[in-house]
C-alpha cells in the first residue's frame, strides 16, 4: 500500500505507525561476563492506526464497508543487548543489528593567553592613531568598557621603554598581580629615575 501513496501521505502513515506503537520493556537479564540484555515488546494497534489514517485523509473511505474493522494487534518481540560505554548495543531478535555508539570526543578548553594589560594599551593606542577622529569615549563604547578604563590603560604607555619590554614578556599570573594596572599607572606618573627605582622594588 505504501508505494501507492503520495510522498506526504507516506510520511503521515509512517508517523501514525510510530505514534501507535506500544513499547513495553521486560525485566533485564545480566549474565556474568556479558552485557545487560532487555526484551522489548512492540504492539501495533491496527484499529487505531486506521482511525488515525482516516482523520488525516490518508485512507479514502468507501461509502459502504463490507465488514467492520476488527481490533487487531501486531506484536513484535525484540531482544536487545545493551553494551557498555566501550562496547556497542546489539539487537539480537527479530534481526541482528549492531548499533554503534558515537565515540565521545573530549573537548579541551583552551586557556586564555596570559598577557599584561600593556598589550591592550598598545593595541588601543594603535587603533586611535589609525583613526584620528576616534575619541576615548568612542573606543570605550566599541570595546564595551568605561572611558576611565581606556584612559588609565593608556597611561601605562608613559612607562620607560625598558620597563615596557619586561611587562610585554610576562607569562605568569603571579607577575600580572605584582605588576598590576594600578601599580603601573602610579609608576608611570613618576619621573624616569623614580620609575626605575620603583620598578626595581616591585621586582624584589
Amino acid at each position: 500500500m505504501l508505494p501507492q501513496l503520495a510522498p506526504q501521505e507516506q510520511r503521515d502513515l509512517v508517523g501514525l505507525c510510530v505514534e501507535r506503537v506500544e513499547v513495553r520493556a521486560k525485566s533485564s537479564v545480566v549474565r556474568p561476563d556479558e552485557d545487560r540484555q532487555i526484551e522489548i515488546r512492540l504492539r501495533l494497534h491496527a484499529a487505531q492506526l486506521v482511525a488515525g489514517m482516516e482523520e488525516r485523509v490518508v485512507v479514502r473511505v468507501r461509502e459502504a464497508r463490507l465488514a467492520p474493522i476488527t481490533h487487531r494487534v501486531m506484536t513484535i518481540d525484540s531482544r536487545v543487548n545493551l553494551g557498555s560505554s566501550q562496547r556497542p548495543t546489539r539487537i539480537l531478535t527479530p534481526f541482528n543489528e549492531v548499533l554503534a555508539a558515537a565515540s565521545a570526543t573530549s573537548v579541551t578548553r583552551k586557556e586564555p593567553a596570559i598577557r599584561h594589560l600593556l598589550h591592550l594599551a598598545i593595541a588601543w593606542q594603535r587603533k586611535l592613531e589609525n583613526k584620528p577622529d576616534m575619541s576615548h569615549a568612542a573606543l570605550a563604547r566599541r570595546k564595551k568598557v568605561s572611558e576611565p578604563t581606556v584612559s588609565r590603560t593608556l597611561q601605562m604607555l608613559r612607562l620607560l621603554p625598558e620597563i615596557q619590554a619586561i611587562l610585554l614578556q610576562l607569562k605568569q599570573r603571579s607577575d600580572l598581580r605584582r605588576y598590576s594596572l594600578n601599580k603601573m599607572v602610579a609608576l608611570a606618573a613618576l619621573p624616569p629615575e623614580e620609575q626605575r627605582q620603583g620598578f626595581a622594588k616591585l621586582s624584589l
